[in-house]
């Protein structure tokens, strides 16, 4: 155990593999790392906060209950603390027009396969997946809309690299190419 400052206290502990950082009446947090695991924990009920470049913003909050918000402090729409929440924002400007990004990012080296997908769960089943394929090495994608129909996943819906959409084709040859035992479209007058 060593103080570092009449505010503040640092100990290490050689056996237990623990970091404890406490400021002197406030929060307090812990590094600890062992057995399967190695966590960075608050031991308050306040967020972990991520920053940089000792800037009074922070970069990211990781919420008491796990939700997670990047470039906001707080989450502008609570879905509750039981379900996942990922909020990207952006810097709230009134005099640009900003936006959020979720970037992801493959190195395929072969044509027609994914560069990176968006996959919905329940449990362990997968019950739909909105995914984007290389299409070529010339920068052209595709993006492929998958469901499960109860015992697999199955490709429904693609928007090919020309922006023909396919429903029950990989390879659509029109604007709107539709295949099935009985191809339909239904217009519905209200």
């Amino acid at each position: 155990s060593a103080n570092v400052s009449s505010s503040a206290n640092l100990s290490i502990i050689k056996g237990g593999a623990t970091l404890n950082v406490e400021e002197v009446g406030g929060s307090k947090f812990y590094i600890y790392s062992g057995g399967s695991f190695t966590a960075l924990r608050t031991t308050s009920n306040t967020p972990l906060q991520f920053g940089a470049n000792y800037s009074s913003t922070d970069a990211m909050y990781i919420q008491t209950d796990g939700r997670v918000s990047i470039k906001a402090s707080s989450l502008p729409q609570d879905f509750g603390g039981e379900r996942g929440h990922l909020l990207i924002s952006s810097t709230d400007n009134a005099g640009a027009n900003n936006y959020g990004v979720l970037q992801v990012q493959g190195h395929s080296i072969a044509n027609d396969v994914a560069l990176g997908f968006i996959a919905f769960y329940d449990h362990s089943d997968e019950h739909g997946r909105i995914q984007v394929n290389r299409g070529d090495d010339s920068g052209r994608g595709e993006m492929i809309f998958s469901t499960r129909d109860g015992s697999s996943s199955a490709e429904r819906m693609r928007i090919d690299r020309s922006g023909n959409v396919g429903i029950g084709t990989n390879n659509p040859a029109q604007p709107l190419h539709i295949r099935a035992a009985t191809p339909s479209i239904l217009f519905t007058d209200t």
